[in-house]
């Protein structure tokens, strides 16, 4: 084998030797040249025999052929094709017994590893193999008797399942020592991989039991966590197989840009189902009229399509009516039988769905959420156990356990075990591992690494590159890549399955194990792993499908290694610019969808392969825009700053990054350092004069209206009336949703300079545009009209109005149901119906703690509020103080929880502090109302009463009787004129009479 070098290969083999005899008689009857063709049909016939079981003639040697298993294919089962291509040859003696030139045949085979030329395999068949076990075989085969077939140790444990043998107990081989050795008996027949017991965690059964009773009244969380190969994934099976009547939905996870990051909840929805089986499940849970508004969320959640409606809220808004959604979903589901959710490997995840899970094991729907996770996934997402939350973490096996797994693997001897740490993964692979005595791996790519060398390098080179694809794939996809056909690819991949390397899904192939994929994956060179990338990204991915698209045009071009491997590519140009196309399509995407983290990355990686100033702008602006939709200020205005320039570069930037600039400053709390007004400034008259460039009307109306606000806080000064008034004219010319917008503004600006009836005015203007509004619009009209006909102190309108709020928000999401309940509270308040002002903050109350993962606002603290001071008015001074302590523990805007807190706490005896200073936002005033009466502090409440009585000018009527009322009360307190509160009760707000007439 010299002179061979770079064509071997360490492999192993079965070695088999078949001696064909016959009786001195018979070559004494026949003579040479009879004997000589008789020998010559034996041989063809037996050459036929091992090449129909997969095995190559490496010589003839006299009277004895040598055959060889396992090179230059090998197959996994090789040991098995080879004893029965012994059995085979011994029958085809035994069939020659009665004729007229009798064979008999001597057969040895034994299994072990040989240095194999794979060159010589594949072309001369001469001297192809060297080792001890080809003596072995040799030996075992001078030792038989016609018609006996032995075999060694290890060719007979690889075939235990499939024959049955009679020990000859210990051997001595001349040469080679003393070795066991067995005698075929007969064959049983083909094995199949069986599936290996389950063992142990008993322990872990009982808590997944547990947590399944809990899970019949509430929700509950199994995390179930463990390093690579522990047993999460077989333990769940068990227990969801011990589940009668159980509906499980299920999802597995995968590392970033292999599959959509939303993936995992399109399957939970749908399974591997098209997108239109959505309405299936939904209709089979949720009926109308909220059936097509809970679809639309829930599609837009898994990134099936995209919801107008959400678009339009605000983060915390988004993710509550998202999590309503699902929880409606599994209430309609759980109505009809128990309900499990299973996320596998939920440490791959992307945030977004980490988020959603955890919200739903929180949510109260009878469900148990089941995630399977690597050990630090918990601690890095955050998640604490509670009487609710399981955590199951697999150790290694228990002695006895791991022996019998190995055991019933194929090989238990203490060097498997001991190695093998206790992991039942370890344990499989290694006691299925080849080579007896050699060095078997110590860790699970060495197990899973020998497990791949037991394929011909073509199913190895098939395997590698359907790794490429991800976990899962198709076989015209992996065809391409292998450059077969598909019919001879479809056969390859079948006999991959039957091997279990590949398990069959749904007319898809996906690796047995994630981690053998990953192996598979690794031994591929760097360049060839990058060019077929390239190649399936140009040739075969979903145009549709961008988060694929840019994954796979990432492991081509990104990185260091892309300048060498890439070097003088003539089209590498065009392929960067496919990329970057890609990368900037899968980001807005995330961006539409909001997730996004995921959506920075990939336009920072979009930025990374521009090629031009141009480019590099539009992906900046890109990720501006996702950090603006997200309220991440700082990171917002920075990249908006980088994409002006490189447009700068380029020849000017877009009006629609200015808008985006200015949008975002308005968002002052979104900032960790708002940016000077100079840069304000700076970037508001560059923006004009890039919209008038434009000609377009609505384009210069739009970024006027956002440079005549500086700050979107209600408490803030009024806009730039001149910016303010020519956007107005512009939008004359513009169309409804532009139109719209404006008017929007203008009413907020009457609103936040206290001009109510203008404010009105402007919203009479906006309800007569052309044009379908959407959900989000309607509710945020009906919440203006409702503050305005409160201010104004119309009852009768406030309950008309309300009245229709409520019933629009009545299936949202917590935090959206708040925004109605506090007009309803508002409406009970002023007119002292204070069992329904308890009965809604009660409501509120168990919202809140039922829903641990949903931020509220000002809303549902209002609420609280007023049903603090009902509380404490009827002597449960105790509960009006655990209210204001969740009212203080909710997330608001900057403007109102002290005020609202010195509410709550305001008949308990207690003192707060109270913020009476001039200017304050006005919607703080009746709460400070309140507060300075009741603790009778004269001066603050006479501050507060001159404030009302300034922001009353406009139309706020409410305010002009609260601010007499409370002078009123002042001058009892002082001793003089006894109150009426008059305009009060002339406008129907007796309640607020009421409680103004008391005291702390």
């Amino acid at each position: 084998m010299s002179g061979r070098t770079g064509t071997e290969e360490r492999r192993l083999v079965t070695s088999l030797f078949i001696d064909v005899v016959g009786s001195t008689e018979l070559t004494v009857k026949l003579g040479p040249e009879r004997l000589k063709a008789a020998l010559d049909e034996a041989f063809a016939d037996l050459r036929a025999v091992i090449a129909g079981e997969g095995g190559t003639v490496e010589k003839y040697i006299g009277d004895a052929i040598y055959a060889l298993f396992g090179a230059p294919v090998a197959h996994p089962d090789d040991p098995e094709r080879a004893l029965r291509a012994a059995a085979g040859a011994r029958a085809w003696a035994a069939s020659r017994v009665t004729s007229e030139i009798p064979f008999g045949v001597r057969v040895g085979l034994e299994t072990g590893e040989a240095i194999v030329d794979l060159v010589a395999a594949a072309d001369t068949k001469q001297q192809m193999s060297v080792g001890a076990v080809v003596n072995t075989a040799a030996r075992l085969q001078q030792r038989a008797e016609p018609g006996q077939v032995l075999v060694g140790p290890v060719a007979h444990d690889a075939t235990a399942e499939i024959a049955t043998f009679v020990s000859l107990g210990t051997v001595d081989l001349k040469g080679l020592g003393k070795i066991a050795v067995w005698q075929l008996d007969e064959l049983r027949g083909t094995a199949t991989r069986r599936r290996l017991p389950f063992v142990g965690r008993e322990s872990e059964l009982e808590l997944l039991q547990l947590a399944q009773r809990r899970a019949k009244t509430r929700s509950v969380l199994a995390l179930v966590s463990g390093p690579p190969g522990q047993g999460k994934t077989r333990l769940v099976e068990e227990f969801v197989a011990a589940w009668p009547a159980v509906r499980v939905l299920a999802a597995r996870c995968r590392p970033g840009g292999e599959v959509g990051a939303l993936a995992p909840l399109r399957q939970l929805l749908v399974g591997d189902r098209s997108a239109v089986a959505l309405d299936e499940v939904v209709a089979e849970a949720i009926a109308q009229p909220e059936r097509a508004r809970l679809s639309d969320a829930l599609a837009h959640s898994a990134g099936i399509r995209s919801s107008p409606s959400l678009s339009g809220l605000g983060k915390d808004e988004r993710a509550d009516e998202i999590q309503n959604a699902w929880r409606t979903l599994l209430r309609g589901l759980a109505a009809k039988g128990p309900v499990a959710l299973w996320v596998e490997d939920v440490h791959w995840a992307a945030p977004e769905v980490v988020a959603l899970v955890d919200r739903l094991s929180l949510s109260g729907e009878p469900v148990l959420v089941i995630a399977t996770a690597r050990p630090e996934f918990a601690e890095q997402a955050g998640i604490r156990p509670s009487g609710d939350r399981f955590f199951i973490e697999l150790d290694a096996l228990e002695p006895d356990a791991a022996r019998a797994l190995a055991s019933s693997a194929g090989r238990d001897d203490a060097d498997t075990i001991e190695r093998a740490g206790g992991n039942p993964l370890f344990i499989v692979e290694l006691a299925r591992a080849r080579d007896p005595g050699g060095d078997l791996p110590l860790t699970l790519q060495g197990a899973l690494g020998a497990r791949l060398d037991d394929l011909d390098p073509d199913d190895r080179a098939l395997l590698a590159r359907g790794a490429v694809l991800g976990e899962t794939f198709t076989v015209a996809d992996c065809a391409l890549l292998c450059d077969r056909d598909q019919p001879a690819a479809a056969r390859a991949l079948a006999r991959l399955a039957e091997w279990q390397y590949l398990d069959p899904v749904d007319g898809r192939y996906r690796f047995h194990h994630s981690l053998l994929r990953d192996v598979a994956y690794g031994r591929l060179l760097l360049a060839d792993r990058m060019r077929l990338h390239a190649r399936y990204a140009r040739e075969r991915a979903d145009r549709d499908d961008e988060e694929v698209l840019a994954y796979h045009w990432w492991a081509a071009l990104g990185g260091p290694e892309a300048a060498w491997v890439w070097k003088d590519e003539p089209e590498l140009p065009l392929m960067r610019g496919e990329a970057f196309q890609a990368h900037l399509a899968a980001g807005r995407r995330h961006a539409m969808l909001f997730a996004t983290d995921r959506a920075a990355a990939l336009f920072e990686r979009a930025y990374q392969l521009a090629d031009s100033e141009r480019s590099r702008a539009e992906a900046k602006h890109a990720l501006a825009d996702a950090h603006a939709q997200d309220l991440h200020g700082d990171e917002a205005w920075q990249a908006y700053q980088d994409a002006r320039a490189h447009y700068a570069n380029a020849g000017g930037a877009p009006p629609e990054l200015y808008i985006g600039a200015l949008k975002v400053l308005m968002r002052v709390g979104a900032f960790r350092q708002i940016p000077s007004l100079a840069e304000g400034s700076s970037l508001a008259d560059e923006g004009q004069r890039a919209a008038r460039a434009t000609g377009d009307p609505g384009t210069l109306a739009r970024v006027l209206i956002y440079s005549a606000f500086r700050d979107m806080d209600p408490g803030s000064e009024a806009a730039d009336p001149d910016l303010l008034a020519e956007a107005l004219r512009l939008s004359e010319r513009s169309d409804p949703a532009t139109r719209r917008e404006i008017l929007g503004w203008e009413a907020e600006n009457h609103i936040r300079a206290m001009r109510i009836d203008d404010a009105l005015a402007v919203f009479d203007q906006m309800e007569g545009l052309p044009g379908a509004r959407t959900e989000l619009d309607k509710m945020e009209y009906l919440r203006g009209r409702a503050l305005i006909a409160l201010r104004r102190g119309r009852l009768d309108e406030l309950a008309e109005v309300t009245g229709e709020l409520v019933s629009t928000t009545r299936h949202t999401g917590p935090h959206l149901r708040t925004h109605a309940d506090v007009y309803e509270s508002h409406l009970a308040f002023a007119r002292g119906d204070w069992e329904s002002v308890g009965r809604l903050a009660a409501e509120t109350d168990r919202l809140i703690k039922s829903s641990p993962t949903t931020v509220f606002c000002v809303s549902a603290g209002i609420l609280l509020g007023n049903g603090a001071v009902v509380r404490a008015r009827a002597g449960h001074p105790d509960e009006a103080r655990a209210i204001a302590r969740v009212i203080k523990a909710i997330t608001y805007e900057r403007m109102v929880p002290a005020s609202l807190e010195a509410m709550a706490l305001a008949f308990t005896g207690d003192r707060v502090e109270i913020d009476a200073a001039p200017n304050i936002v006005a919607l703080r005033l009746p709460f400070l109302a309140i507060a300075t009466v009741a603790t009778r502090r004269h001066d603050e409440a006479l501050a507060v009463a001159d404030q009302l009585d300034a922001n009353a000018r406009g139309g706020a009527r409410f305010y002009a009787a609260l601010a007499q009322a409370v002078r009123e009360e002042v001058a009892r307190d002082r001793r003089g004129t006894p109150p009426t509160h008059a305009l009060l009760k002339e406008i129907g707000y007796t309640g607020w009479s009421e409680i103004l007439s008391a005291r702390a």
